[in-house]
């Protein structure tokens, strides 16, 4: 189907938004083909939204090889497009590229316009584990602390596992671990809660005690919706080892 006009916002808008309605429809190879042509005809806004887009879909599909590719589209975009990707975008594109300086810029200016948003302080947070900024990531899970959210008091909970996890210190691996544990007794997991753990998987790698990694492995699984949350909350006693002391200590 042709677009009903020819100039350059009108027909990115019209590619777009169709590139959206083949992708909810399951349509893919239409959907990657309307980003591809709204990205071609070059309009600031529509590109950048459409790179953003296109990164999200082949992501979807596992297709990482071609994700990467349009990641690297964002992140070299000049400042006349690259203002129109939105900040926390822009962080994990850099963050995905391995570029982990220009992503704490990123998350670093939007937070400077809105320091009580809870997404862009996780995803610093959790940059900050793999930058090896163990202080920093502390003090940015501590601006979320007391959150009524449960899906940022799990997020927030299970970097802080993997902050104690990283720092060698067990004992500060309890305290997050009970109240993710009292969130997923209470709600479950969260039908939206969403969270890629694809760029800080080789980060965790360097967790090395057996068991530490175990349950590490396992939050991960329970999160990413790949274990169950009721088969994860009967396993996690046995798996520190110390079942009735650990029971004891993180009842809720």
């Amino acid at each position: 189907m042709d677009p009903p006009v020819t100039d350059k916002l009108n027909e990115s808008k019209f590619y777009y938004e169709q590139g959206l309605t083949h992708w909810r429809a399951g349509n893919i190879d239409l959907a990657l083909s309307c980003f591809d042509e709204c990205v071609t005809i070059g309009h600031p806004y529509f590109k950048a939204a459409a790179l953003v887009s296109l990164g999200n879909l082949l992501g979807s599909i596992g297709d990482r090889e071609n994700q990467l590719a349009y990641l690297r589209k964002i992140a070299s975009l000049p400042d006349e497009q690259s203002k129109f990707v939105p900040r926390l975008v822009m962080g994990r594109t850099l963050t995905t590229l391995g570029e982990y300086d220009r992503a704490a810029d990123a998350y670093q200016r939007a937070l400077q316009m809105n320091s009580a948003e809870p997404a862009l302080v996780l995803n610093l947070a959790e940059l900050e584990l793999m930058r090896q900024r163990y202080d920093s990531a502390e003090e940015l899970l501590s601006r979320v602390d007391g959150s009524g959210d449960p899906k940022v008091v799990l997020m927030s909970s299970a970097l802080g596992v993997m902050l104690g996890a990283l720092r060698r210190r067990d004992r500060e691996i309890i305290a997050p671990f009970k109240k993710l544990l009292a969130v997923l007794r209470a709600h479950g997991l969260p039908m939206d809660f969403r969270w890629d753990f694809t760029d800080v998987s080789p980060t965790l790698a360097r967790i090395t005690q057996p068991k530490t990694s175990a349950i590490i492995s396992r939050l991960v699984g329970v999160l990413s919706r790949k274990m169950d949350v009721q088969d994860f909350l009967h396993q996690f006693p046995q798996l520190i080892g110390e079942r009735q002391n650990l029971e004891r200590r993180v009842q809720v």
